[in-house]
């Protein structure tokens, strides 16, 4: 029998939704957009066709926002470039692969927090029905804890590493090769092994994060006002 792994995952705070890495909104009449007229003039081809937004790798991305658009700049990082800035901006850091492991499955030993299998009748990113768009994706709603957690395949969560790490999705390598939702989904299993890349450039469209403020709780000690028992 192989021994269960012991380990204790402390307090802490966590976001309870993923942020996105490197991308800043800004208003369409920024300095930056109006400086390139070539970005604009392809906005409006793609407007013309009821497209919902328009991206340019690493650059710029639009989105259709009711009868307007919004514009956010790309801002490309790497792994320790992006763990210092979470670091000095929010006071915050990357979760460890067991403590995402835990904040995914709460300790669970089935593939899934759910189960060893995937119910077929659930809504999942990217094998939604026709008659199911624009409805919310059940592994999407808050588990538990209150996350929503390990929901899309594609979207890959960095952990903290001596380089770039990452767990709850492959990038959606595996929904691409025709896989299916159960191999699709697997990535997304809190025991999947994290994956830890071989160079240090988080990739914007398909790398996100969640920042975590561990609570130190050594050298407490609880003072109890004797006039108010």
């Amino acid at each position: 029998m192989t021994p269960v792994r012991q380990m204790t995952i402390g307090p802490m705070f966590v976001g309870r939704k993923l942020e996105e890495i490197g991308w800043e909104s800004v208003p369409m009449n920024d300095p930056r957009i109006t400086a390139h007229p070539e970005w604009l003039e392809n906005l409006q081809r793609w407007a013309g066709q009821d497209s919902q937004s328009f991206e340019i790798h690493e650059t710029v991305r639009f989105e259709r926002n009711a009868d307007s658009w919004r514009a956010w700049l790309c801002h490309p990082m790497t792994y320790p470039e992006f763990q210092r800035s979470l670091l000095w901006e929010l006071a915050a850091s990357l979760p460890t692969p067991d403590e995402w492991a835990y904040l995914c499955g709460g300790g669970c030993r089935t593939l899934f927090p759910w189960g060893d299998g995937l119910d077929y009748k659930m809504k999942l990113h990217h094998f939604e029905r026709e008659e199911e768009q624009g409805k919310s994706y059940d592994i999407e709603q808050a588990n538990f804890f209150g996350l929503s957690i390990a929901y899309d395949p594609y979207k890959r969560e960095l952990v903290d590493g001596k380089t770039l790490t990452t767990c709850g999705g492959d990038g959606g390598c595996n929904i691409c090769g025709g896989m299916g939702p159960l191999l699709g989904y697997l990535p997304c299993s809190p025991h999947c092994k994290p994956e830890v890349r071989e160079d240090n450039e988080i990739h914007n469209d398909y790398d996100f994060f969640r920042p975590v403020i561990r609570v130190q709780t050594s050298g407490w000690r609880m003072v109890i006002d004797r006039a108010q028992e």
